[in-house]
């Protein structure tokens, strides 16, 4: 807590839930000086104060909830604007590399990544097309049989590795995408 340019005679801390009454947060109260004992009956705080308390934190929660609900929305609708410009950018293209090439553009801004990489299963063989990835790796074939992408393509199942979770991430990654 950061220095107070006062004495401080009492605290009081209430949790702030979301509709789901899940903690969202905390309101505390600091106060510098203490009520006459006739009024607060010997309490530090009253309570109808603590009352008074608990009610604004209910309308906190629920302001807190309404802005996070409100910032999932905006979300949700920047992904529909992005997904609608897409579709028309591709509505009018009538080459098939090139929208796939519109669509994999879109894909970055539309899931904030650094990299994406699409791999082609070739019918009848056992080797993935790089479509799209770096400039190095693209044209190139990989063996469906190395890699975290050419588990997914025998598989067919998701598959999620995150680096600080798991050292087997970068043993997964095939070395000409990476």
């Amino acid at each position: 807590m950061r220095e107070l340019d006062f004495a401080p005679h009492s605290l009081i801390c209430f949790p702030i839930h979301n509709a789901h009454k899940i903690i969202v947060g905390a309101l505390q109260v600091i106060t510098q000086v203490q009520h006459p004992d006739a009024i607060t009956g010997g309490q530090i705080f009253t309570d109808i104060e603590k009352d008074r308390l608990e009610h604004l934190c209910v309308v906190v929660g629920s302001a807190v909830w309404n802005l996070y609900l409100s910032k999932e929305r905006q979300t949700a609708q920047n992904r529909i604007e992005i997904l609608l410009k897409l579709n028309k950018s591709i509505a009018v293209e009538r080459n098939s590399p090139a929208v796939l090439e519109r669509i994999l553009e879109v894909s970055y801004e539309l899931l904030h990544c650094e990299q994406v990489g699409l791999f082609e299963k070739l019918l009848g063989e056992n080797d993935l097309y790089i479509t799209h990835a770096t400039d190095k790796a693209k044209g190139q074939y990989i063996s469906i049989d190395s890699g975290i992408v050419g588990l997914v393509a025998r598989t067919g199942a998701s598959e999620l590795y995150e680096p600080s979770l798991n050292d087997l991430f970068l043993l997964c990654l095939h070395p000409q995408v990476s």
